[in-house]
């Protein structure tokens, strides 16, 4: 019997694909399961696992279609898979793929060995026919990059959609069958796993689901909201949720009690992207405590060890007995709004005046305290050591605050807020972002961090704020 799947388009021609050819779908069989749903496997699992394949045909029965021999891509959701055996599997550069390729011959492979790194939560094997051949013979030219149309249907190398990197073989595309096995499962990450305990997290691009630990929002901005694990001592335990827009409903001291979004790096700042939440809002006359943390003070050793401050990212921290810069310099000699950055040996004088006052800790470029109005501040070492920058922005919600009132080099008690990095702002990248007039202290004592910078809710819940 002939399958016959009919495209109705725009165009007066219909497109019929004749389905007793290909494969509608893949049985991925795991051999072994060591994981239960009430007995997850760590984050820190490197599993190895059995799988078999079988390319199944179209119509009553899903038999095995014998006349399939191609390649198939083989990659787990979420994480890492690599192809250890059969010989003659194929693992593209990690850089391109997250998975790898095995030839299944006459329809069917069996004791296909794969290695799953990065995984979490409910995981799943697929099998998919993508179209992709890998580039097996030595010396030849991958299809879809010899400059020929191999497959006469007028288009060339990457611009044919039969090429799936330019180190594909063949220009033919795939069936687009698919099928996966039963859920693997993983513990979820907490704050501090997906940060990674590093620079960048391991899960970058991969949307992940946090829901343990006991999350506390510590700041609301227009743009998103800053949240800590306040259950988690080892460090790396707060991230910013970027949600584009000020998120409705939510408050500082409110519970996040499930956490959804992709990962993202921002030049080296982490946070979640196109995220989801669920929370339990705080009030204040339930009694319940506001478990905003106390913020952590930085000292001028933790502001030079670039790990230190890693795993503070997104946290509340401190500076004390703190001294603004000196007014603004203006580098921009030629008064054209932007000013020239370029290696430190060059003879331009805008670059000059910019890498000198990049260094210098009281230096504050005028262009960018306008247009960022991010200004230094300097803390100084009791032991006698050279003055440590760290930047400071308080325009957007401390505006009344003017950091050079009276010549600069102000003293100020105490500035408190969320930390974040700019990685392009080396050899200072750090930035504590203000969070309203209680995180600037110029004379007297900061408030407790449950009292500062929190707007209980005076309507309902659901109230926007």
């Amino acid at each position: 019997m002939m399958a016959v799947f009919v495209l109705i388009g725009c165009g007066p021609t219909d497109i019929h694909i004749d389905w007793s050819q290909r494969p509608t779908s893949f049985r991925v069989r795991l051999e072994s399961n060591p994981s239960s749903q009430d007995k997850p496997l760590a984050l820190t699992s490197n599993v190895t696992l059995t799988v078999d394949i079988q390319a199944l045909s179209a119509g009553p029965g899903k038999a095995v279609m014998k006349g399939f021999s191609k390649w198939v891509h083989l990659y787990v959701r979420p994480g890492y898979l690599q192809v250890i055996s059969p010989k003659g599997a194929y693992n593209p550069p990690r850089s391109l793929e997250k998975g790898g390729y095995v030839y299944v011959k006459n329809g069917e492979i069996s004791g296909v060995k794969v290695k799953i790194t990065k995984a979490f939560g409910k995981t799943r094997i697929w099998a998919e026919d993508n179209g992709f051949v890998p580039p097996t013979v030595s010396g030849t030219t991958a299809e879809c990059a010899d400059g020929k149309d191999n497959n006469g249907n007028g288009l060339i190398d990457m611009a044919d959609p039969g090429c799936l990197m330019a180190m594909d073989h063949s220009e033919e595309p795939g069936t687009g069958a698919a099928g996966v096995t039963g859920t693997i499962w993983f513990n979820t990450p907490k704050i501090s796993d997906v940060q990674g305990h590093a620079d960048a997290s391991p899960y970058p691009h991969e949307e992940v689901n946090i829901t343990r630990g006991f999350m506390v929002v510590t700041r609301v901005t227009n743009s998103g909201f800053y949240v800590t694990d306040v259950t988690d001592k080892t460090g790396y335990n707060s991230i910013y949720v970027y949600s584009y827009h000020m998120p409705a409903f939510l408050r500082a001291c409110d519970h996040i009690t499930d956490l959804r979004g992709t990962v993202g790096e921002f030049y080296g700042f982490t946070e979640l992207n196109f995220p989801s939440w669920q929370f339990q809002p705080w009030e204040e006359k339930s009694n319940v405590p506001c478990y905003v943390p106390d913020p952590t003070v930085l000292t001028p050793a933790m502001v030079k060890n670039h790990d230190a401050m890693e795993s503070l990212e997104s946290g509340l921290v401190r500076i004390m007995d703190v001294t603004t810069g000196d007014p603004p310099t203006s580098c921009d000699f030629n008064n054209d709004g932007k000013v020239n950055y370029c290696s430190s040996n060059s003879k331009d004088k805008e670059c000059q005046c910019s890498t000198s006052c990049t260094y210098d800790p009281y230096c504050t470029q005028r262009l960018n305290y306008l247009q960022y109005g991010q200004w230094a501040a300097v803390i100084h070492d009791t032991k006698g050591g050279n003055p440590t920058k760290i930047w400071v922005i308080s325009q957007q919600t401390v505006p009344q605050f003017d950091p050079f009132k009276d010549g600069g080099r102000r003293h100020i008690v105490s500035i408190t807020g969320t930390l974040k990095e700019f990685k392009y702002l080396k050899p200072y990248p750090w930035i504590i972002e203000v969070r309203c007039p209680d995180d600037l202290v110029v004379t007297g004592n900061p408030k407790k961090a449950n009292e500062s910078c929190i707007y209980p809710r005076t309507g309902a819940i659901d109230a926007p704020n």
